[in-house]
């Protein structure tokens, strides 16, 4: 499963080119947190703390991610961030997701041939496109089914 194991390593290791992620608007991270918590000012800037906690986080994936790197799962990452929006600590747990997704990928393909670990990879990125957490998941299902066929 070299092919798998190839693009994988390069998805998480990167070759340290910056990218950025989204605008963070602190007008509507700030209505956001009063508008949840408007008569507790310590829920406020637990609100606010968090959601810099997230984009931080966030901005650090799009920092360490090299530009082969962002051709693969930037796509990835955008999702997260439209999903999400400006609640930042989610954008950032689901990137996580993202390359978790990524890396289970690559362990469950490695326990079929290289013909058959394509196959799914592909029938699995073609359903879920750049949704590396649900690729991750279709090739799990996809990937005990086979190996319980072929016992």
């Amino acid at each position: 499963m070299k092919w798998i194991t190839t693009a994988v390593a390069v998805i998480l290791a990167g070759s340290g080119a910056a990218a950025e992620p989204a605008e963070r608007d602190m007008t509507e991270v700030t209505a956001n947190c009063v508008s949840e918590w408007p008569d507790d000012y310590s829920m406020q800037k637990y609100c606010l703390d968090r959601n810099q906690e997230g984009y931080e986080t966030a901005s650090a994936y799009w920092s360490t991610s090299g530009e082969g790197t962002l051709n693969i799962i930037g796509p990835s990452f955008r999702f997260c961030e439209g999903k999400w929006g400006q609640q930042w600590e989610m954008v950032a747990y689901c990137m996580q997701s993202e390359v978790d997704g990524a890396k289970e990928a690559s362990t469950l393909l490695k326990q079929t041939p290289e013909a058959v670990g394509i196959e799914i990879y592909a029938k699995c990125k073609m359903k879920w496109d750049d949704q590396f957490s649900m690729i991750g998941y279709c090739i799990d299902r996809q990937v005990s089914a086979w190996l319980a066929m072929n016992e």
